[in-house]
């Protein structure tokens, strides 16, 4: 078969959208099937290669791709800048150059209240073309758009609407329309988001999305699409590493967290407050960030400060780096969104190192609830008021103080749904099924 996946983020990028199709596209590749990627322009990556017999197709981004750079530079190093520095520079903060500051004031300002539908608009246009012109040269059995962004389903549309012969799949990974945090600006395009996303669904012959809440907010927001929403689970691409039951007594307490925050859906205040409390109870503990943490360096300041043998922020990292601080970690750490429509999808690689999970969530029938329901090494607790501090944190004490990790047989069976083979299989079936019924 001839497959088309429309995917702004794929490797060397980072990210839960690159990992999952990357997988998935270099299966099928394997397979005998010819598959092509259209993705992002990044870094000291070609613009036209076959990477693990995937032809991918890097276009736009480059303007971006640079205003990021110029924002990000200059990270406070200096050593006579004293522990102010140290604080900043753990937490991913940057300090910016004079013009920096400028193009970011200006940016923030401006272009960031009028972009639609999102950061990345620009790439539509060469997305398109680019699409347009690999639909009319090659008789492609399937097109897969996916987001996030958004803009990718914009780019299946207009192939869509060209080419009605061709499935359409809508990969979903996280809600536009009603998503958290807004796309863009809500107060200028809160309805114009609706009537784009009605129009993509709408046209799309399949749509996938990796929860039940997820599919039934789209049911009833966008009445008549039902029918077509899937639910295809997150994607554990790695492979399972042998686990010893037993767990090795040592002094230092490793929990680690691997992904993004952000203070509006995942926001680690709450649990960096009932930290303190067992860093104070046995300092031997350490807590390692692994990821952006945006918005939220302000909140790590503090802990930071106060506690610097037991806080560490190590910013984003390469796949195989935050690999490695799992399988070194004595606790793997889970903030749970703020929202009912999605889950985070490193749970599948926590539930796959068989380390025992402490699950923090924010809201009643979190996602993360009924999925880590048959994972047997697992303590949630609920983000709260001060008052419910003491006993989460003597929860959290006790559950630190004697980890102990999953069997082998046990993860082998968990983890089945999730592996490339079974999530595949899911993709393949859609738009086999929309070929056999032309």
């Amino acid at each position: 078969m001839n497959i088309l996946i429309i995917c702004y983020c794929y490797p060397p990028d980072l990210g839960p959208r690159a990992f999952r199709w990357s997988a998935i596209a270099e299966y099928w590749a394997a397979q005998g099937h010819q598959v092509h990627v259209i993705s992002g322009g990044s870094f000291g990556a070609l613009s036209e290669e076959a990477l693990n017999g995937v032809h991918i197709h890097r276009v736009g981004g480059v303007i971006s791709e640079n205003l990021r750079g110029l924002l990000k530079k200059e990270t406070l190093q200096s050593a006579d800048e004293g522990a102010e520095a140290s604080v900043k520079e753990s937490s991913g903060r940057s300090k910016l150059s004079g013009l920096g500051s400028i193009i970011k004031a200006i940016h923030d300002l401006t272009w960031k209240n009028i972009y639609w539908p999102e950061s990345n608009c620009w790439w539509f246009f060469p997305a398109r073309a680019k699409a347009l012109k690999l639909v009319a040269e090659i008789p492609f059995d399937a097109v897969i758009s996916t987001s996030t962004p958004y803009t990718g389903h914009l780019v299946g549309k207009a192939v869509k609407k060209t080419y009605l012969d061709v499935p359409w799949i809508v990969d979903i990974g996280d809600p536009f329309s009603f998503g958290q945090p807004p796309w863009n600006n809500t107060g200028l395009y809160k309805d114009l988001n609706r009537r784009s996303e009605a129009k993509v669904l709408q046209l799309a012959d399949s749509i996938s999305v990796t929860v039940a809440s997820c599919k039934k907010a789209y049911g009833e927001l966008f009445p008549g699409i039902g029918d077509k929403i899937t639910i295809i689970p997150p994607l554990f691409s790695g492979a399972i590493s042998s686990h010893d039951d037993k767990h090795v007594n040592k002094k230092i307490r490793r929990l680690v967290f691997t992904g993004s925050l952000y203070k509006e859906i995942r926001n680690p205040a709450y649990l960096l407050s009932v930290l303190s409390g067992v860093f104070m109870m046995s300092p031997e503990t350490e807590a390692h960030f692994y990821g952006r943490i945006n918005d939220c360096a302000d909140l790590f300041e503090p802990y930071l400060r106060n506690y610097p043998k037991n806080v560490f922020v190590h910013g984003l990292v390469s796949r195989e780096i935050a690999a490695d601080a799992m399988e070194q970690a004595d606790v793997l750490i889970n903030i749970a969104n703020r929202t009912r429509h999605q889950l985070p999808s490193k749970l599948v690689d926590y539930m796959a190192s068989g380390k025992p999970i402490l699950n923090m969530v924010s809201i009643e029938n979190d996602n993360s609830l009924s999925f880590l329901q048959s994972y047997p090494n697992v303590v949630t607790f609920m983000e709260g008021s001060d008052s419910g501090t003491k006993d989460n944190l003597e929860i959290i004490y006790e559950f630190i103080a004697n980890p102990k990790t999953v069997s082998q047989h046990t993860i082998e069976r968990l983890l089945e749904p999730f592996q490339v083979p079974a999530v595949e299989a899911q993709y393949r079936k859609l738009f086999i099924e929309k070929n056999s019924s032309k």
